[in-house]
């Protein structure tokens, strides 16, 4: 299928200078597996965390709708309704500060978006497109290693960035 012919292990595979494989074996492999299992770590925790203010955010009308209904919840309960409601808002505000100051959902994107160009150069980088098209194989070979580094190198920038603006 189409989503196989372009896994990096193939491509590198098709690799034929054996230091460009080299290369592409020990560091661009493993830091694409990196950027993958990052990505993966923070979409998990911000859908996770995203769903919960969705639910209790979606439950704070419903509880003020009960709160107002008299003869529906007499008594002791009627007096904590919205109490309730106001826990369920708070907790709202602070799990998407908390998303906010983990940066969850930027760090999610960037790494998906870095191991992305990474695949996408190493494909150009086997079929001699783009950038890699009409040059021999010793400067697509310092081409490929120099757009790999340099977007390693501008992730890591944009990282730095995101935990210095907390």
């Amino acid at each position: 299928p189409y989503t196989t012919l372009f896994r990096s292990d193939i491509l590198i595979e098709k690799i034929q200078t054996d230091i460009t494989k080299q290369y592409a074996e020990h560091r661009l492999k493993p830091q694409m597996k990196w950027y993958s299992a990052k990505s993966a770590k923070h979409k998990k925790i911000y859908f996770r965390w995203f769903s919960i203010t969705i639910l209790l955010g979606a439950l704070i009308p419903l509880v003020s709708v009960c709160a107002a209904i008299d003869s529906a919840w007499q008594g002791w309960l009627q007096k904590w309704l919205p109490l309730i409601s106001a826990a369920l808002g708070s907790a709202v505000t602070t799990i998407n500060a908390f998303l906010a100051l983990g940066d969850s959902k930027d760090l999610w994107i960037t790494y998906r978006s870095a191991r992305e160009k990474l695949l996408q150069t190493l494909c150009f980088y086997v079929t001699g497109t783009d950038i890699f098209e009409g040059k021999t194989t010793k400067q697509q070979d310092t081409l490929l290693v120099q757009v790999c580094e340099a977007e390693m190198a501008r992730e890591n920038g944009a990282w730095r960035s995101l935990k210095e603006a907390v």
